[in-house]
């Protein structure tokens, strides 16, 4: 549903011209998407303006599917199904040469990057739509909480290993995931606790921490020494409210 949307934000622009969400403030452009908050141009057909609401219908249960867009008397519009000549066989050795050539080229060309978060899931994070507290450090948290930095990836991830170990944790770390093990056992165990890194735009991070097993109070403990360690790493709300302001 959500390859649905994007499709219908570059039918947006190629009868448009322009994006449908647009605002250099990222808390603006996710309000403008949660609220389906765009402006067609006088040009736009009334059928086309129909169905493009549909598309960018930021709800995916009401969202129009697939089966409905083609039934849609406005994309059906000169529109004629597209004929594949089949007069050459394809072979089990072409499909071979197929695949392997395409996982060869898939792992020379692969990037490790952090997992981008989109608009919809930016939005699922927060309460009542307010974006303000998934950039606030100081939010209250029982079993989870995140910060957001603008460091790059590779630096979080190293900066949260060094603070960690001098805690008695022991580090696993996979791309940009952590898993974090206090090495002396608590009330409830050992504490784990799950930490995430992912990109919420090129220049911006997210990280997540929430505590896997073990005991609450000493999960908050421990991330508040974290806060300390980390605080050249974290991106504090203060800095956000001057750039607004």
């Amino acid at each position: 549903m959500a390859d649905l949307w994007s499709c219908g934000v570059i039918l947006f622009v190629l009868l448009a011209g322009y994006l449908p969400f647009e605002d250099s403030n990222l808390m603006t452009l996710y309000k403008k998407i949660s609220n389906a908050e765009f402006t067609f141009p006088p040009w736009t057909s009334f059928p086309a303006k129909r169905l493009l609401t549909r598309i960018l219908d930021p709800n995916p249960m009401t969202r129009v599917t697939i089966p409905e867009i083609l039934e849609d008397e406005w994309f059906k519009k000169g529109y004629k199904r597209p004929e594949f000549d089949e007069k050459y066989d394809t072979t089990l050795d072409d499909v071979d040469a197929v695949f392997n050539d395409s996982e060869e080229h898939h792992v020379t060309e692969k990037k490790e990057e952090p997992e981008a978060l989109n608009a919809f899931e930016l939005i699922s994070m927060s309460a009542g739509l307010n974006l303000g507290n998934l950039f606030d450090s100081e939010q209250e948290f029982k079993r989870e909480t995140r910060f957001t930095s603008k460091c790059p990836p590779k630096e979080i991830v190293r900066k949260i290993e060094e603070a960690a170990k001098p805690l008695g944790f022991d580090v696993q770390r996979k791309n940009y995931k952590l898993r974090l093990e206090k090495v002396k056992a608590g009330r409830k165990g050992n504490l784990n606790v799950a930490t995430e890194i992912l990109q919420v735009a090129p220049s911006l991070h997210m990280v997540e921490v929430r505590k896997a097993k073990g005991d609450t109070l000493e999960f908050h403990k421990f991330y508040r020494n974290l806060s300390r360690t980390l605080k050249d790493v974290v991106w504090k709300s203060d800095d956000l409210q001057n750039q607004l302001s």
